[in-house]
Parts: structure tokens; C-alpha cells; sequence
């Protein structure tokens, strides 16, 4: 298991956001990202926490902005 660094992981989750176009799933992460979504959890709290550092809102799923 590689321990990321947290500017490595926020990097890779902004690509993998620009790279779709919009704010991914954590199964869409799985198949496109570097680390499991579940390191983003364990570091930064949340999902959606780490989101929020890369600049994504997806406080309502229905509605994400960005």
C-alpha cells in the first residue's frame, strides 16, 4: 500500500474531475484514479471533503456545481 501525499492526491482527483468534466463518483474515482477513495476518506475526513479542496461542490448530487 503507497502512502500518497496529500498534494499528490488532491492532484489526482482534480485530473480525474477535469478529465470527465464534472466532480466524479468514488466508483468513478476507483476506475480512473491513482489511490482507492477510500485514502481520500481516511486523510481528509470525507468524499466530500476532499472535493471541496480541489474546488468541487457536490453538496446536492442532484445539482453538483462547480
Amino acid at each position: 500500500m503507497r502512502n500518497y501525499e496529500e498534494d499528490e492526491l488532491i492532484s489526482d482527483l482534480k485530473r480525474v474531475c477535469e478529465e470527465l468534466g464534472r466532480p466524479v463518483t468514488m466508483a468513478e474515482y476507483r476506475r480512473n484514479g491513482q489511490a482507492a477513495p477510500e485514502t481520500y476518506i481516511r486523510r481528509f475526513g470525507s468524499w466530500r471533503e476532499a472535493h471541496e479542496l480541489v474546488g468541487n461542490d457536490i453538496s446536492n448530487r442532484g445539482g453538483v456545481k462547480r
